[in-house]
């Protein structure tokens, strides 16, 4: 049990020497996949679960806020561009991808990947939502206090307080 104990604290405190991280001892960081440009760059008040096999990549000059108690699914992928604003009693669900930033293909399809306009917009999650299983969130999106996404769903707009969203499956 203390051995457990003990490598969690090293774990942790070598994450937040390596990756820049700002938080306290009340915080679970697992193993990550891929952290791409991560030093300085997540920054919590309060208390963050980030559960095994995270990838987080800043291609802007975006940060990830972690304002409170928030919990985070194995295999939780976020491309940043823009901030990230997680509030207290977030819950995301394995699988989820958020993103940022994305390429302008509507009015660039004739340029090549690296010349195409590229998007950058805030995603908010405020209090107490729940985004579930295998879900995206796209640039720009704010979800409400309370709110709770479905497995499964692609979110393209803003969730309002309290509403549950679930995208539809064909």
């Amino acid at each position: 049990m203390y051995l457990k104990y003990a490598i969690w604290i090293l774990r942790y405190s070598l994450y937040r020497f390596v990756y820049g991280l700002s938080g306290d001892l009340k915080s679970y960081i697992g193993a990550p996949v891929f952290p791409y440009r991560l030093r300085n760059r997540i920054i919590v008040k309060g208390s963050l679960g980030l559960f095994p096999n995270w990838r987080i990549e800043f291609q802007g000059q975006g940060k990830i806020y972690v304002d409170g108690l928030v919990r985070i699914g194995q295999n939780f992928h976020c491309i940043v561009g823009s901030d990230v604003l997680l509030k207290n009693g977030v819950t995301l669900a394995p699988d989820v991808y958020i993103s940022t930033y994305e390429t302008n293909h509507r009015n660039g399809h004739e340029l090549s990947v690296p010349e195409r306009p590229v998007i950058q917009k805030k995603v908010t999650i405020n209090e107490h939502a729940f985004i579930g299983k295998n879900s995206l969130i796209m640039p720009g999106v704010t979800i409400g206090r309370g709110a709770v996404v479905g497995a499964n769903s692609v979110v393209t707009r803003d969730i309002g307080e309290g509403e549950i969203f679930v995208s539809k499956q064909k």
